[in-house]
């Protein structure tokens, strides 16, 4: 970009920590390919015999052709779960970045007022830990509604709703055959 601020205009790593859109975006790049590697391979044939091995181990009352809910509510969940780590570490990364930011611009802004430059870096600290403090009870009802695959996607409870009756069809035609 064009900065008219010395320190800011400079090309050098001291620099580039300081434009937070630039971090947050690398951020954010990294903790989408890091999410995309905890995609399962579905295709996997050790995959599919151990989805097998639950769903017979999980095997309650249902009906043939009827889904196990709760086998599937807990795959979505235990799979969501892997993401929490990850975007910790993302959410760590954030919280560092602008308290490094903003500790650095607060000196530069002040040079010959250290003990505004110290208000500052208060100010920005206090806010920065209340933000990431209010923060994580966000996250958590994000993994809760992710990981409920019954309730937060509507699409999805169509689409099972859909196989649920096309395979109870086909069970009940199978024993009336």
């Amino acid at each position: 970009g064009d900065y008219r601020n010395e320190r800011l205009a400079r090309a050098d790593e001291d620099s580039s920590q300081l434009r937070l859109r630039a971090v947050a975006d690398r951020v954010f790049r990294d903790l989408e390919a890091e999410i995309s590697s905890l995609k399962p391979d579905f295709e996997a044939r050790d995959f599919t015999n151990k989805l097998h091995q639950e769903l017979a181990a999980l095997r309650g009352r249902e009906l043939p052709g009827l889904l196990n809910s709760y086998f599937f509510y807990g795959f979505m969940a235990r799979h969501v779960e892997m993401w929490r780590p990850v975007i910790e570490d993302a959410r760590a990364e954030l919280y560092d970045a602008a308290r490094d930011a903003g500790i650095a611009l607060a000196d530069d802004a002040f040079p010959t007022y250290p003990a505004m430059a110290a208000c500052v870096r208060q100010a920005v600290g206090d806010y920065l830990y209340q933000s990431g403090d209010a923060l994580i009870p966000k996250i958590d009802d994000v993994f809760k509604h992710e990981a409920d695959p019954f309730i937060s996607k509507n699409e999805l409870g169509d689409a099972i709703l859909k196989v649920r009756f096309d395979r109870f069809d086909a069970a009940l035609q199978a024993v009336l055959d």
